[in-house]
């Protein structure tokens, strides 16, 4: 099931289904989590925390953007409020609670283009790519080498570089701007890398990083967020 909810996100992904293909990367990581240190919210976590090195990599987000603390008022599934919630939280209150008890994922959450957690008002915009974050943890970590993909479906890893990134207003509108330094694309076919932890971190630590960027930005006002990348030689 692990397998078939990662390819069906793939493929949701590629057709512009951006937050059907982050559900069943959450669905994905669910299974995972389970089959590492069973069934239950410390598990989903903790996994998501553990294999933050992958999701924010493959994600293509800034680092410690899954550790650090959300400006965001976010409840568990009895009503209380959770104190210093992370993404980990979010993700696990948000994907798997509401829809284990098929009620709507809140209006207060989209997606949109960029590489940074960025609260507007009473939204919090994530960056889509997050769904191959996601993906990238369940595929390599060392627990999946017993899984199985006999499709041709792959992830890559962009090695281009955040130089810079700050908001712009252009015409009243706030835009969230990275400057690129564009690197290259490396893809690691599903077959051959299942659980391959050890040799994913040692391509990582060859790969240039991301410089320390906001990871998360705040715009007072209740305004439609908009991205654009600018890339430099």
């Amino acid at each position: 099931m692990i397998i078939h909810n990662m390819k069906t996100a793939i493929d949701l992904y590629n057709n512009g289904n951006y937050m059907s293909a982050l559900h069943l990367a959450t669905c994905a990581v669910d299974g995972c989590a389970k089959k590492i240190n069973g069934k239950g919210r410390s598990s989903y976590i903790t996994f998501i925390r553990n294999y933050h090195w992958l999701i924010e990599r493959f994600g293509g987000i800034t680092s410690t953007s899954i550790t650090n603390t959300l400006e965001i008022d976010l409840k568990d599934d009895n009503g209380k409020s959770i104190n210093s919630p992370d993404l980990a939280d979010f993700i696990y209150y948000v994907f798997c609670c509401y829809t284990a008890h098929c009620d709507e994922i809140p209006q207060e959450f989209q997606l949109f283009e960029g590489n940074a957690i960025i609260i507007s008002g009473k939204t919090i915009n994530l960056p889509k790519k997050l769904v191959f974050g996601l993906l990238a943890a369940c595929a390599f970590n060392k627990h999946s080498a017993d899984l199985i993909c006999d499709a041709d479906y792959y992830l890559s890893y962009d090695s281009s570089v955040v130089v810079d990134a700050f908001f712009r207003r252009i015409d009243g509108i706030p835009y969230f701007l990275s400057a690129l330094k564009r690197g290259e694309v490396t893809p690691f076919p599903l077959k051959d890398w299942l659980g391959k932890e050890d040799e994913i971190r040692k391509f990582l630590d060859k790969q240039p990083k991301d410089i320390d960027t906001p990871v998360k930005c705040s715009v007072k006002e209740k305004e439609v967020l908009r991205f654009a990348e600018l890339y430099i030689s």
